[in-house]
């Protein structure tokens, strides 16, 4: 029997001016994942530097990697749930792992807890990420002009749970203890997978394996396959320990990999219908542009996040705010203009007006790119080292709305392009474009950043020379991107234009 071909499965019909019910209940699983991973985040490499002792140079390293692991298991995520899982059950068993490892990092083990509870979070978040984001495009028919607000209006979702994080996370981490914010996000994940399994009422038929008996068959050992899944799922737990603590092979790693994942959907593609197959190579060269742009945002947890400790002035209306805070600046911006565009998106679309893909991220570059200008003029005022913090808050701003452009816009793209039977793994090949971005973040970061310490004033400055040099490659590579989007629109302007 082929295990390709997933029974169709049809979005229940809802009134063109609402959402469907299953977004909301997605939202708020999703804002509590978000939740758990964003405060993770807010801890992460302050942890390594400040806790575990580890230089910015190897910080960066990890950092990088997990970030790339967590989303490169996304492509196996979505494959599995594609092929056997269905979305639902495949976010259930990514939800339970992301708690574990929550759960881990609260032991005080040093380096054992800490290396295997990133390990647990890389595979949980294969499970979910991919799963959860193409299970809300099952909800709309393809040609549905809601979709790209339901996606900016889950993005938000996301943003609220990064907005909250860290700043309770991040509290109670620096001011009571690491593993005790490193708890806080092992709760927000329960709530999270609660939320999901409680709305299963408002799913219908949609998200379910493809092929529910093939799941309960014994196949090795009087094992099924959906066990088989769940034990090959904890085997993959210490290789990807021992890949975090080999960070520097994993250059490597990702290239073998990301030629792996090339052929597999190339494989695929050729296999498909023609215009299946225009809609892939599509999705993949958009991809590129993803990864540029995420190579950009995912300074946030590593550089930005070090400006912060290191080089802002963050006393606001007689308060010190903790470096942490600072990656809450994001998603409060995400919250405030994500309605907004929601609401545009959703009048262009109701008059044909809407902007095809490739201009948004057109956009989303230049405006992105103007954001990191702003720090480097920021370091240009400086004041014995240390910035205004409203530099950072105001450019912070500004590629925020280039990522509203990039982004959700993305996500929603995938869901759109994908051929039905392939939406699950094609998200994962999306994801896999943000890991080797989070990878390439860091590699900059490493290569452009700046000494160590902090502890006189010539390591302050020599810090802010090297925050400098990385902002403002960041915003030359940004407008590099913009011009690469312009030159390739015209070559795919074809597939979008029948498409959305």
């Amino acid at each position: 029997m082929s295990l390709s071909v997933t029974p169709t499965q049809t979005p229940p019909v809802i009134p063109i001016e609402k959402q469907p019910k299953a977004l909301y209940i997605l939202f708020f699983a999703e804002l509590w994942e978000r939740f758990s991973y964003y405060g993770m985040r807010a801890l992460l490499i302050l942890y390594m530097t400040k806790e575990l002792v580890f230089s910015s140079h190897n910080s960066y390293g990890i950092l990088g990697a997990y970030i790339a692991l967590m989303y490169a298991s996304n492509v196996l995520g979505g494959y599995l749930a594609d092929s056997f899982l269905g979305n639902r059950r495949a976010v259930l068993i990514g939800s339970v792992f992301i708690i574990l490892g929550h759960l881990t990092l609260t032991l005080p083990l040093g380096e054992i807890s800490f290396f295997y509870g990133l390990a647990f979070l890389v595979v949980g978040t294969g499970f979910f990420k991919p799963n959860v984001s193409s299970f809300l495009g099952q909800f709309y028919h393809k040609d549905d002009p809601r979709r790209d607000a339901g996606f900016t209006i889950f993005y938000m979702g996301i943003n609220i749970g990064g907005l909250l994080a860290p700043l309770i996370c991040g509290t109670v981490g620096e001011v009571y203890g690491w593993h005790y914010g490193f708890g806080i996000a092992a709760i927000g994940m329960v709530a999270g997978a609660l939320v999901f399994y409680g709305g299963k009422k408002h799913y219908g038929d949609i998200g379910l394996p493809p092929f529910p008996e093939e799941l309960k068959r014994p196949i090795l050992l009087g094992l099924c396959l959906s066990k088989i899944i769940i034990i090959g799922a904890l085997l993959f737990v210490p290789l990807v320990v021992y890949i975090l603590q080999n960070h520097e092979y994993m250059g490597g790693f990702l290239t073998v990999s990301g030629t792996v994942v090339f052929v597999i959907v190339s494989v695929v593609a050729f296999k498909s219908p023609l215009e299946e197959r225009k809609c892939i190579f599509t999705l993949m060269l958009m991809f590129i542009f993803v990864a540029c742009f995420f190579a950009i945002f995912e300074q946030m947890g590593g550089s930005l996040l070090l400006f912060a400790e290191r080089n802002i002035d963050r006393e606001m209306f007689g308060l010190t705010m903790p470096a942490t805070w600072s990656q809450s600046i994001n998603p409060i911006f995400i919250i405030l203009f994500s309605p907004l565009l929601s609401i545009i998106w959703t009048k262009l679309g109701q008059h044909n007006l809407e902007p095809m893909t490739p201009f948004k991220f057109l956009l989303g570059f230049l405006i992105s790119s103007l954001g990191f200008y702003l720090f480097v003029e920021g370091i240009h005022s400086h004041n014995n080292g240390l910035v205004n913090i409203w530099w950072l808050i105001t450019g912070t701003a500004c590629f925020t709305i280039g990522e509203l452009f990039i982004s959700p816009v993305g996500l929603s793209m995938v869901t759109k392009l994908a051929p039905a039977k392939f939406t699950s793994l094609l998200m994962g090949v999306f994801f896999f474009s943000i890991g080797f971005a989070a990878f390439l973040a860091q590699k900059i970061a490493q290569i452009f950043g700046a000494p160590e310490g902090i502890d006189t004033q010539s390591d302050i400055m020599a810090s802010l020379a090297g925050f400098e040099n990385i902002f403002t490659f960041i915003s030359q590579f940004a407008l590099a991107s913009a011009i690469g989007v312009l030159v390739i629109t015209p070559i795919i302007y074809g597939v979008f234009k029948r498409h959305g």
